[in-house]
């Protein structure tokens, strides 16, 4: 998905909330096992690809699980490379966070 997100669109517009929930539990995983150096522009462009899809298709409580993610020291590494290398993924979450 971090990849290609357009190759998973479709697929993934078939979800349920909880298939939703595994696949950004996936991409925190994913992202924080992830070295610094290997957070490349195409992992950035589809996550953030990924982030203004479930925004715009209206998927509010799968959003809503990434901010909650997002924000857990569970994965800090993962939000600090969000942070650093998409500050667009940071700042759209914060957007919707404040839309609440």
């Amino acid at each position: 998905m971090l990849h290609d997100f357009e190759s998973v669109r479709q697929q993934a517009s078939q979800y349920r909330i909880a298939e939703l929930s595994v696949l950004n539990e996936s991409i925190f995983r994913y992202l924080d096992r992830l070295p610094d150096g290997e957070f490349s522009d195409t992992i950035r462009q589809n996550l953030s690809a990924y982030i203004h899809w479930l925004i715009d298709k209206g998927y509010r409580e799968a959003m809503a699980q990434f901010c909650n993610l997002m924000e857990s020291v569970r994965y800090a590494h993962a939000n600090l490379l969000m942070m650093q290398q998409a500050p667009e993924v940071y700042q759209a979450v914060n957007q919707f966070i404040l839309s609440l």
